[in-house]
């Protein structure tokens, strides 16, 4: 499906991106007012967009809605697992630092990173089931996430779970994939879309919102990493624990549980493949920057947050090339 080459090439891509937020961030060109405001932008806008954009840009079948729905179903059955893994770890941590760990553990940045990656090094089409990966992300982030950090049960409601930042621009662009592909453009209406609609929607507005996502969401974690105090980050015994679990422990077991799944004949390859890899490159991810965020929101150990997916998101740099050089061997 993809050559190593070509992740390396695209990971480089990323570490470029990132270095240029540090340097932004070292000669004080950026703060952290510039990282939250790249990030409201990325995850009210231009991730939108790059949904949207990627819904759009797949011929319509019903073998993508069917992926989609796979990988959905998957990711929600995994999240859940990701939890109960959590439960079983950092027992002994101090209460806010074991929080946030057991967060840590459940979810990862697929957003920021999954996406962009997969579109770049797979197609837009792959792009379309990890937007599913992320509805997933999102439907537990917004619920069981913000109960874990504020321990009120009125976050696990279905409006929190169904509306959010990421599944809204899900649901529009899975209308229009269906519309477009079950709808004939009236002939009074062609010239409308062809010198109009997707020109300059499609190819111009979308296209290029979608193309900021990488630069955007990247240099606004090198501008975090830049501000992280590395001499500290190493003395913490549960960060090599949480490190070696969500990057490489998870990933190796989603891969394991997949090829299990294909063993069984159950799933097609046309669909099990693509949502297998999908899935694989999205929990290999490091950890999600909400972590620090929701620290914040909710008067926990934002500094801990910080440090943990500054470690995770440098050293994911090394282990997803490692982790998707198996998979394409695998699936």
């Amino acid at each position: 499906m993809y050559g190593l080459d070509v992740l390396v090439q695209k990971v480089l891509l990323l570490t470029v991106m990132i270095a240029l937020g540090v340097i932004l961030r070292l000669t004080k060109k950026a703060d952290g007012n510039l990282a939250k405001g790249f990030s409201d932008v990325v995850v009210y806008l231009t991730q939108p967009a790059m949904i949207i954009y990627s819904f759009l840009d797949a011929p319509f079948s019903k073998r993508i809605i069917i992926t989609s729905l796979c990988v959905l179903g998957f990711s929600m059955l995994l999240h859940l697992g990701y939890f109960y893994v959590s439960k079983l770890l950092y027992k002994k941590a101090p209460e806010k630092q074991q929080l946030i760990l057991r967060y840590s553990t459940i979810f990862t940045n697929a957003g920021f990173m999954g996406i962009p990656l997969i579109s770049e090094l797979i197609s837009p089409e792959a792009a379309i089931y990890a937007t599913f990966y992320v509805v997933s992300f999102n439907v537990y982030n917004w619920s069981l996430g913000c109960y874990m950090y504020s321990k009120d049960r009125s976050y696990i409601s279905a409006k929190k779970m169904l509306l959010n930042p990421a599944t809204i621009p899900t649901y529009i662009g899975l209308a229009l994939f269906i519309i477009g592909g079950l709808w004939t453009v009236p002939e009074g209406l062609q010239p409308i879309f062809d010198s109009f609609i997707v020109p300059v929607i499609k190819d111009d507005v979308l296209f290029l919102l979608k193309s900021t996502v990488i630069p955007m969401s990247m240099m606004m974690i090198g501008i975090r990493l830049a501000e992280s105090d590395f001499k500290t980050m190493f003395k913490d015994k549960y960060l090599p624990i949480l490190t070696v679990v969500r990057l490489i422990l998870i990933p190796f077991a989603v891969m394991g549980i997949m090829k299990l799944v294909e063993f069984t004949g159950l799933i097609p390859d046309s669909i099990l493949t693509p949502a297998a890899t999908v899935l694989v490159i999205s929990s290999s991810t490091p950890v999600a920057a909400m972590a620090n965020i929701f620290a914040e929101r909710f008067d926990g150990d934002a500094v801990y947050a910080s440090k943990i997916v500054s470690v995770t998101t440098l050293l994911s740099l090394a282990t997803m090339p490692m982790i998707a050089a198996v998979l394409s061997k695998v699936f």
